[in-house]
């Protein structure tokens, strides 16, 4: 989201930042935490070039890249969601029905889905 006055980078610069900032916290604010980073707003980027940027400079357990895919007139929604592995991304689909009471993970990369099974 850009405010007026304050035009944000856009693409992989966008989301390296907002993974950096929260990273500056420090270890004793990330450790054991899962960071979950909403894209929306980022434009168009390649998840693997912010996993090699971030790769050994943070202290989270996990980051998890969410960005909306779709939204089919209300009545169903779909994510992206990446997770960051050291120097690449496993992508996997969430949809969601409109009163949000159910969804459904896509199983797009076997070693992603295996964990919430």
């Amino acid at each position: 989201m850009d405010f007026p006055g304050n035009s944000l980078p856009r693409g992989e610069e966008r989301i390296i930042q907002a993974v950096m900032h929260k990273a500056l916290l420090g270890e004793k604010y990330a450790s054991g935490k899962i960071l979950i980073v909403f894209t929306d707003g980022a434009g168009k980027y390649e998840p693997n070039k912010i996993a090699k940027a971030v790769d050994g400079k943070h202290h989270f357990e996990r980051i998890y890249l969410i960005g909306l895919i779709t939204d089919k007139d209300g009545t169903e929604y779909s994510y992206s969601v990446l997770m960051l592995n050291n120097t690449n991304a496993e992508l996997a689909v969430v949809r969601i029905n409109q009163d949000f009471t159910d969804w459904k993970l896509i199983d797009v990369s076997n070693a992603f889905a295996a964990q919430f099974l």
